[in-house]
């Protein structure tokens, strides 16, 4: 077959694969010759070739309308060694791809000659185009998108991932100062960073301590105090173990044999009409509350001083004027009430309990130790009377006496907290007797105070009582309550 083939035309054409018009081919008189099967194709743009294998990237193989008119169902790649692409619609059409490409059917259904392992074989899409640089080889990877065009690593996810944000002003986590030296807090929450001290601010799980590094705990009952204010004892206890003994032993009147939950011999409870309930505790035959009355039902007072203890009311009870533990009129601060004064008076405690006499109260002082009536300052019955929570106290028989102090409003001009004393320090407690004290001729009622450590009257530095002991009849004093059980009473 003879051809006349215009290089200048096919260099222009060839232009035409990336993209760019193209004019059209010059040819003499073209014969196809029946032994070669071969017919040339001119299109203005796409493949373009001559009588011998000739390496081109073809576009998609169309015709101008002569006998060798392709579409893409008649396309397919050449399976000799051509390595190309043929076409048959009444006579072949076939051209060869160059070295290091291979044939390839592109999206479009077109075919066209691809760098091997190219656009069906994974290459151009895994991001090495066939220019081999382009953007370093990784453009369409992904990788220009993941921060690495040019070969970079600008947006790598190095800026964002917060080195870049850290900045040179900034330390690393669990790092702090200047120098940006390493917090002492492995087990906590670092003040980190160059404005940051380094210290613990929190703990985590049970440790506890300046530096969040001790996680011993001696709690078995009871919820351990942590953090960077603990020291790995209970902070709180379980229900009646008591918090005095670090909840390993139970309160007074509850049973270690039965694990806290049932009541010792000679323990018991009562409730007042508001509902709520005390512990009772048996004291040569008497049963007295073991816990102050808290009752404020019925419009009756309860001075609490919760200046000291926001829990003052459940912990201390509250702390009553006489007229009102009495139920009796005002009057009886300046008249001699005694005729009202009924055996077993019940005032404000619970029904079958009554507010006690002297006589009662002193029964309760000998048995906790009182042998010498005369001495107001008996350290032994302090010890025994007070709380296992308050300096020490023994608790014998149950008693917990607790030091809630007392309201007295005769400091001059005292509001709010000003007008609560001994806090801490005493407890006082009323009874029903009424007299007058010979030296201010006023009305007092008789009244027990038991005091704590006190250096400045107690030598030894054990406590005392002051017994007995008369509080003018006026609203300016409030003082705690226990009440005594009616038919384990001494009768006046």
């Amino acid at each position: 077959m003879q051809i006349k083939f215009n290089r200048a035309a096919f260099l222009f054409c060839s232009l035409a694969l990336a993209g760019f018009a193209c004019g059209g081919s010059e040819k003499d008189d073209p014969e196809p010759e029946d032994d070669a099967g071969i017919v040339v194709v001119t299109d203005g743009g796409h493949g373009i070739t001559d009588a011998g294998p000739v390496d081109i990237d073809a576009g998609p193989v169309i015709s101008d309308g002569g006998s060798g008119q392709c579409t893409q169902a008649d396309q397919y790649c050449n399976t000799d060694d051509r390595n190309g692409m043929r076409c048959k619609n009444g006579d072949w059409v076939v051209w060869t791809c160059g070295e290091g490409k291979t044939c390839s059917r592109a999206d479009d259904g077109w075919l066209s000659c691809v760098p091997v392992g190219g656009e069906d074989g994974g290459i151009d899409d895994a991001g090495i185009h066939e220019d081999a640089g382009y953007d370093a080889g990784l453009h369409d990877a992904g990788i220009e998108d993941a921060g690495i065009p040019d070969g970079g690593i600008h947006d790598a996810g190095i800026e964002d991932a917060g080195i870049e944000d850290a900045g040179p002003d900034e330390c690393p986590p669990n790092h702090f100062g200047a120098d940006c030296q390493p917090c002492n807090c492995d087990h906590g929450i670092c003040d980190e960073g160059k404005s940051g001290g380094g210290e613990c601010l929190s703990c985590t799980g049970n440790y506890w301590g300046k530096n969040c590094d001790n996680n011993t705990i001696n709690c078995t009952h009871g919820t351990p105090s942590i953090g960077i204010e603990g020291n790995g004892q209970c902070a709180s206890c379980d229900e009646h173990w008591d918090l005095a003994k670090n909840c390993s032993a139970c309160k007074p009147g509850w049973d270690i044999a039965h694990n806290c939950s049932q009541l010792a011999a000679g323990f018991g409870t009562v409730t007042d009409a508001a509902g709520n309930s005390y512990l009772t505790t048996t004291v040569d035959g008497m049963t007295w509350m073991a816990e102050n009355l808290r009752y404020q039902a019925n419009g009756i007072t309860c001075h609490a001083n919760t200046w000291e203890d926001p829990n003052f009311i459940a912990k201390y009870g509250c702390l009553y004027e006489w007229e009102t533990v009495m139920q009796l009129s005002v009057s009886c601060e300046t008249e001699d009430c005694t005729d009202q004064i009924q055996t077993n008076h019940q005032g404000i405690c619970p029904q079958g309990w009554h507010v006690p006499t002297k006589t009662e109260m002193e029964k309760l002082l000998i048995a906790a130790g009182l042998t010498d009536r005369t001495d107001e300052y008996d350290a032994t019955v302090s010890i025994n009377l007070r709380a296992t929570s308050w300096d020490n106290g023994a608790s014998l028989y149950g008693f917990e006496a607790l030091p809630a102090g007392e309201r007295d409003k005769t400091w001059s001009g005292c509001t709010g907290r000003q007008c609560f004393y001994g806090f801490g320090e005493e407890a006082n407690f009323w009874t029903a007797d009424q007299g007058v004290d010979p030296e201010y001729h006023k009305r007092v009622a008789t009244e027990l105070d038991i005091v704590g450590h006190n250096n400045y009257v107690d030598a030894n530095n054990e406590g005392y009582i002051s017994w007995p002991s008369g509080a003018p009849l006026t609203s300016d004093y409030a003082f705690s309550l226990r009440c005594v059980k009616n038919a384990d009473a001494a009768k006046k």
